[in-house]
C-alpha cells in the first residue's frame, strides 16, 4: 500500500474494507462510519478479551485445589 492509499483510505468500522476517508457509509457493507461505532467495537472487543481472561483465571483458582491433590 502506498502512502497515497494511506492517506486517502481508512478501514471500515464495520466489515474492515478499504474505504474513502470521507465516506460517511461503507459501499460494501452499509455500516455508518461514526466515531462512536468504531469507539463501541473496539470497547466490546476489549471487553470481551477481559471477560474470557477472568473466566479461565476464575476457572484456574476453582481447579487448583484439585490439580494440588493428585
Amino acid at each position: 500500500m502506498t502512502d497515497t492509499q494511506i492517506e486517502t483510505r481508512k478501514k471500515c468500522v464495520g466489515c474492515r474494507e478499504l474505504i474513502d476517508v470521507e465516506a460517511s457509509i461503507c459501499p460494501h457493507c452499509g455500516t455508518r462510519q461514526s466515531q462512536v461505532s468504531r469507539n463501541l467495537i473496539r470497547f466490546t472487543a476489549l471487553a470481551g478479551a477481559l471477560t474470557t481472561i477472568l473466566s479461565l483465571a476464575t476457572a484456574g483458582v476453582a481447579l487448583l485445589p484439585q490439580a494440588l491433590s493428585v
